[in-house]
């Protein structure tokens, strides 16, 4: 990678954020699509073959469909270490805001209200429940199960507008 960017002619740039023990380089790196140094990179999300069977017809022949790999996970703890070296805030700090952010989201959710986090998107509380055959019928026994919607905001939605694919092997 380090030969492409001296290529383009911005080595001695990259070169010199590899000094700096407080820099890390591959940061930009992990994102999808990025803008550094006025280039774009693209990263490739794997996929791979899965064959599954039809749930709404058993006897039909199982289809075979794409599935994407993921290739790791990131914590809070990852998070906090990526933002505090992309400012000039301390990891704790970071580690601590995000904490504290986590903990607002759960209260607000149990409050029932919508939380928005502008650029990311938004989360709320959603039910499974069984039918009734009038809306009289429908009371607080009949939910199953509660889980979180979340609806990406306009730059996650447009990040997979913009992903690209490649095929694995296994």
């Amino acid at each position: 990678m380090f030969y492409f960017l001296k290529s383009l002619g911005v080595g001695s740039i990259v070169q010199s954020f590899l000094k700096r023990p407080r820099r890390c380089l591959q940061l930009p790196f992990l994102y999808k699509s990025c803008n550094f140094l006025n280039f774009k990179l693209n990263i490739m999300v794997q996929v791979k073959t899965v064959e599954r069977p039809n749930p709404q017809d058993r006897v039909a022949a199982n289809k075979f469909y794409a599935q994407a790999i993921a290739t790791g996970s990131t914590d809070l703890e990852r998070l906090a270490y990526l933002v505090s070296h992309q400012s000039t805030v301390r990891e704790a700090d970071c580690y601590a805001v995000l904490i504290s952010l986590m903990h607002n989201v759960i209260d607000e959710l149990e409050q029932g209200r919508i939380v928005k986090l502008d650029k990311l998107g938004s989360f709320q509380i959603g039910v499974r429940s069984e039918g009734a055959l009038t809306p009289e019928g429908v009371t607080i026994n009949l939910v199953k199960k509660s889980h979180i919607n979340f609806r990406p905001d306009s730059p996650l939605r447009d990040m997979l507008q913009k992903v690209k694919f490649t095929h694995s092997s296994s």
